[in-house]
């Protein structure tokens, strides 16, 4: 498998594109890349040094990912990083604001529940927990409730 690399200014829907884009036969959007390589990972760039539009990059590409069964997503903050809170905010982000846990809901169908922005453990269910099982090549322990 292969990971591809979603660049910084890369354009990701329609709402990116500024009339300037190659006419080469590739794919402009990213869904059009996802499409026609087959695609299941995605490296994303980030900026590093500004969380918010990171966050929101992060979950535009995640929405496209998620809506062309992509299976594997992670984030690249680059060099720029001089503020470890940059970094650090984002993942606080995600657990806690509802749009990033629709996302979540939707990678880990049924698997667990979040209360205030907290993962509520008395509703996680399932073996592998954020794994899919036939890829962990072991058998995992039963725990009886």
């Amino acid at each position: 498998m292969a990971w591809h690399l979603v660049g910084g200014l890369d354009a990701i829907d329609a709402a990116d594109l500024t009339g300037g884009e190659p006419d080469d036969g590739h794919p402009v959007l990213l869904a059009g890349w996802i499409r026609r390589d087959g695609l299941h990972a995605l490296k994303i760039k980030l900026r590093g040094n500004d969380a918010a539009p990171d966050y929101e990059r992060l979950l535009r590409v995640g929405r496209c990912a998620l809506a062309h069964d992509v299976l594997w997503l992670t984030a690249d903050f680059n060099c720029t990083v001089t503020d470890p809170a940059c970094v650090t905010e984002i993942p606080d982000r995600l657990r806690d604001d509802e749009p990033a846990s629709d996302l979540e809901a939707r990678v880990h169908p049924g698997l667990y529940q979040r209360r205030q922005g907290q993962v509520d453990l008395r509703t996680v269910q399932g073996p592998g927990f954020g794994m899919r099982v036939e890829e962990i090549g072991r058998e995992l322990p039963v725990v009886e409730r």
